[in-house]
């Protein structure tokens, strides 16, 4: 069902699921998480409650903490999922991962609900759609919130979607009204030209075919940004490695609240959390920023 936005479908998720009872009014959402899902659910009714997701020593994802918390949930818990470039950290978990993680869904009967704000990013529009392949194929009730705002550059026109794989045609049926209710009480209709533009893309080979290699361009261009600014980090004796083993625009860096502060006056600005912007680095500004990180970082790895 169209939505307002990536933020839109997961407003339309959390009002769904809120209606269905899944979860007895409790969401679990990664640790850390982009900060909009606490409001967006805390909004809605939900207790909003944490699983483990990132290790700060690996600048990894944590797959044996989270499978291991995944494990002792309750049937029909709904547990929010960041299918690729996850934000802010970047950390994704792998395929072998996402195997063992849908399996303890299946024999769990939790309820996925992905995040999928970077389809295309991450290795490509099919690829990225990989992960939540295995728990649809695996019989999950499945939710999917899709923007098209980054990868196709209608961040004004708010179009998205919100997906739902249910269990039957009667359910789907069912579930389709459930949302027309919903987004009738809110906003009545979404606004059409975002929608028909991606329809238009969609539609026609050829605009699919220029639209994917556009994405393939600036998904290479990220990873290209991510490659230089480690190996400048490497040239000032610290450890960058972790940069390019995320993927997406983010990077989640061991900076402080302290240092970021001091970057700030020196006109280099990231969150407080240290999650830096890939995407606003180019060829011309990576040795300056990575010179001051060497200047005012004191806990970053050293090589």
């Amino acid at each position: 069902m169209q939505s307002l936005g990536g933020t839109g479908a997961l407003m339309l998720g959390a009002a769904l699921i809120k209606k269905a009872g899944f979860g007895g009014g409790v969401i679990f959402v990664p640790d850390p998480t982009w900060g909009n899902h606490h409001q967006i659910f805390e909004e809605h009714g939900f207790k909003v409650e944490s699983y483990p997701y990132y290790r700060s020593d690996t600048r990894r994802a944590d797959s044996k903490a989270a499978k291991a918390f995944f494990e002792g949930l309750c049937q029909n818990s709904v547990v929010l999922l960041h299918t690729v470039c996850h934000n802010p950290t970047g950390a994704d978990f792998s395929m072998k991962e996402w195997r063992d993680i849908a399996e303890i869904f299946r024999e769990r009967r939790l309820v996925p609900f992905f995040d999928f704000a970077y389809q295309g990013f991450k290795e490509g529009i099919e690829a990225d759609r990989e992960p939540m392949k295995l728990f649809i194929e695996n019989g999950c009730y499945v939710l999917i919130a899709s923007s098209f705002s980054k990868n196709a550059s209608l961040y004004s026109k708010r179009t998205g979607a919100l997906t739902v794989v249910a269990g039957s045609e009667g359910e789907a049926s069912k579930v389709e009204g459930a949302l027309k209710r919903v987004a009738r009480t809110r906003y009545s209709n979404p606004p059409s030209d975002g929608a028909l533009i991606v329809r238009e893309i969609l539609r026609s080979d050829e605009l699919r075919k220029l639209w994917e290699e556009e994405v393939s361009q600036m998904r290479e261009r990220i990873k290209e940004t991510r490659r230089r600014f480690a190996l400048e980090l490497k040239k000032l004796g610290l450890d960058g490695s972790f940069v390019t083993d995320q993927h997406g625009i983010f990077s989640y860096t061991p900076l402080t609240p302290s240092e970021v502060q001091e970057l700030e006056e020196r006109g280099v600005f990231m969150l407080p959390s240290g999650r830096i912007s890939i995407a606003g680095l180019n060829i011309r500004n990576i040795p300056t920023v990575a010179k001051h990180i060497a200047e005012v970082s004191k806990g970053w790895p050293k090589i």
